[in-house]
């Protein structure tokens, strides 16, 4: 059972992109998070291998249960991610064209990243998700 939690935690990279781009404006590195998925990520199937063919698993009821219930969470992670990266830049864009350009491209990678999530709560049976 807890080798499906170690499993299940890879989902936990859901909230990587709202970290790294609230932590690119925090620190002034606003390149941080589309820098990350334009030079590192192309390097992790070669670090980590690609998923085998047959890797269907049966997760633990517990194990499931949680995984469903990781998008409802990334929501308002990612509401709170970018609404408080963007505060603490605003008073710079604009004025500063790198910066400008940094939170342009890493909001962008961030909020394509989240369109995964979005389609996974398309397929909810349940309205309010």
């Amino acid at each position: 059972m807890s080798r499906q939690w170690l499993r299940a935690s890879g989902y936990l990279a859901i909230f990587l992109m709202p970290g790294l781009f609230l932590l690119g404006c925090s620190t002034g590195r606003t390149w941080l998070a589309f820098g990350t998925v334009v030079i590192l990520f192309p390097l992790a199937r070669i670090l980590f291998g690609s998923v085998p063919p047959n890797a269907a698993l049966h997760w633990d009821e517990r194990v499931a249960t949680t995984l469903d219930r990781l998008p409802l969470i990334y929501v308002p992670v990612l509401i709170g991610c970018v609404v408080a990266g963007i505060w603490q830049v605003a008073s710079e864009l604009g004025s500063n064209a790198l910066l400008t350009t940094g939170v342009a491209l890493s909001l962008w990678m961030t909020l394509l990243f989240g369109t995964c999530v979005a389609h996974e709560l398309i397929h909810r049976r349940s309205k309010w998700q």
